[in-house]
């Protein structure tokens, strides 16, 4: 009877050992899964990351910088087509510049996940937006002379017009697109990098002022 009870004992540990071996194995298979990066075979795949990456946003905001302009904007009163005054407006305009990229353009190509080598190709950075931020806007000055009305609101929106113009050239032959392409770079790669590729490249062309 002891014996029997023995071998009932017997059976019954393997059985718990076979259990535990098993639920050890698939323990660590699901850590393994955790921690090992996601294969990522095809470049719509690595699109999709990259969308992800920058929050899902077909153009990416690179870049912003403020810009500054002052205008000087006049406006001639005629009576009978007659000059008889005239308006001067001198206005501060301060604006947000930012600059990126449409990722629907972008290239993935030599996607090599086995050797965690990858290559994304951008394309140029552009003007993505640009606003006037009229809390920080002013008028300096204006001044008339001779019978010269007040200056009205459509003075004042072509000043903001010509302040803009000026914002968004400054940006352009600055420095803005120069940043674009270095953080886009920098974000990129960090997404890939992430993903489990070791060698990453990341082209981008030089930034145009094209709308």
């Amino acid at each position: 009877m002891a014996q029997g009870v023995v071998e009932r004992l017997g059976d019954r540990a393997k059985v718990y050992i076979g259990a535990g071996l098993v639920g050890f194995a698939v323990l660590a298979m699901l850590l393994f899964s955790l921690f090992r990066p996601a294969q990522i075979v095809t470049t719509e795949s690595v699109r999709n990351l990259i969308f992800s990456g920058v929050e899902n946003a077909s153009e990416f905001v690179a870049a912003t910088t403020d810009g500054y302009a002052t205008v000087k904007v006049e406006e001639v009163a005629k009576k009978l087509g007659i000059p008889i005054g005239k308006t001067s407006l001198i206005y501060e305009g301060v604006g947000t510049v930012q600059a990126g990229f449409n990722l629907k353009d972008l290239v993935v190509s030599d996607l090599d996940f086995k050797n965690r080598v990858i290559k994304a190709e951008l394309p140029a950075p552009r003007i993505l937006n640009i606003n006037l931020d009229i809390a920080r806007s002013s008028k300096i000055d204006d001044y008339r002379s001779w019978f010269g009305p007040a200056a009205t609101a459509e003075l004042y929106e072509e000043a903001q017009h010509q302040a803009l113009a000026i914002i968004r050239e400054k940006a352009c032959s600055g420095n803005l697109f120069k940043a674009a392409n270095s953080s886009a770079r920098e974000q990129i790669r960090t997404i890939l990098n992430k993903a489990g590729f070791n060698t990453v490249t990341v082209e981008v062309e030089p930034g145009n002022c094209a709308a």
